[in-house]
């Protein structure tokens, strides 16, 4: 019984990864996941996620080496926030992940994920990853960037390991 349970906290650790942050950032800049497929098939998995998920997948596609990586980025937008003292801000969320392959597992690195107003707002870019402490205001957004992210490692793992398919047969 002892071995079971064991065995079952091993494999539930394995499979609950996913991006953290403290006040200073990332506590974790990558996820490893394993799946049953080459590096080779990984790599054309996540090429076929990014070009149902992404509008150009062209244009977000920034880099790759066949069976060693790939390198894409994207941008999220949250609309206008109140940032303090009557001032209302749009923000955008751009991100840079990279995938690395190996036969049997892949890596997810955040490489950048930046949380930037937009306009010309005077108010200093906040960036997710790095040493700056997070200011009050920025809290609840910040908590929305990293769940967007695991968001992102969720659907891309989903689809990846086949616990999703990308077409929906509900239209």
């Amino acid at each position: 019984m002892k071995k079971l349970l064991i065995l079952f906290l091993i494999s539930y650790i394995g499979n609950s990864q996913e991006f953290k942050y403290d006040e200073n950032g990332f506590i974790n800049k990558e996820v490893v996941r394993t799946v049953n497929l080459s590096a080779e098939e990984t790599q054309e998995k996540v090429s076929e996620w990014i070009e149902y998920y992404y509008k150009n997948p062209d244009f977000v596609k920034k880099g790759s080496v066949d069976s060693k990586f790939l390198r894409f980025s994207g941008m999220r937008e949250y609309g206008n926030k109140k940032i303090g003292m009557g001032v209302v801000v749009p923000f955008n969320l751009y991100y840079t992940l990279r995938v690395d392959f190996k036969n049997e597992k892949y890596r997810l690195v955040v490489e950048q994920a930046d949380y930037v107003p937009e306009g010309t707002a005077v108010i200093s870019k906040q960036k997710v990853k790095g040493g700056k402490k997070l200011k009050q205001a920025y809290e609840e957004y910040y908590t929305d960037v990293i769940n967007d992210i695991n968001s992102i490692e969720i659907s891309l793992y989903n689809y990846v390991s086949g616990k999703e398919n990308l077409t929906s047969d509900n239209w």
